[in-house]
């Protein structure tokens, strides 16, 4: 099983389902590999035919033709040398594939496209908050998105005034306390304040 996407899921969450035109010239296939995981550069390429571990058709002097076979084998390469792109080695680490990341955060892509009316956003993780549940009673881990509070203001702002409690990185302002007034001796404990930053919760004890 391949860490970075294989070519049925290249196609299906980077294509919409449809298959790439091959031959590529070569700085298409790493822009391919990039968005299969990879970390690859022409110069690794480069090196790769040279050294002849792949062999691509030869356009003119200097430029190759590469075809989805030949591609394929690059990325076994790259799967046998762990390179990977910083996205899969948190997949990874997390306990996720890197399409299981993929199909999450197109999915809040998706909503943010919708909520806001724009076709046009861009599929950028740092437009959102990501959410990690580890693996646990059974369960494989799991992995979705929110948007964060200053991209739905700036996309969004007819709505941008009623995020529930704890989405995203909205700081939500509390009453202020009287320091000076002393609760009676039979008053229960205090529970700790809970401040909420960047999607997270922290206890302040």
């Amino acid at each position: 099983m391949s860490i970075g996407l294989n070519r049925t899921d290249f196609e299906q969450l980077r294509r919409s389902g449809m298959p790439d035109a091959y031959p590529k010239p070569t700085l298409a296939v790493v822009q391919e590999l990039n968005e299969r995981g990879y970390a690859v550069d022409v110069t690794v390429l480069n090196y790769l035919v040279k050294t002849a571990r792949v062999q691509p058709s030869r356009v003119g002097q200097r430029n190759f033709s590469w075809q989805a076979e030949q591609i394929d084998a690059v990325a076994s390469i790259l799967e046998e040398q762990q390179s990977f792109l910083p996205a899969v080695v948190a997949s990874e680490a997390f306990g996720f594939p890197f399409a299981t990341y993929l199909k999450a955060l197109k999915q809040a892509v998706e909503q943010l496209r919708i909520e806001s009316g724009d076709p046009t956003v861009a599929e950028d993780p740092t437009l959102f908050v990501m959410h990690v549940a580890p693996p646990r009673f059974g369960r494989p881990a799991r992995v979705s998105f929110t948007v964060c509070d200053d991209v739905r203001a700036h996309l969004c702002p007819q709505e941008s005034g009623n995020l529930p409690f704890g989405v995203g990185t909205r700081t939500t302002t509390m009453p202020r306390v009287d320091d000076s007034a002393v609760p009676p001796a039979h008053s229960p404990p205090v529970s700790p304040a809970v401040h909420h930053r960047n999607g997270m919760a922290f206890s302040a004890k």
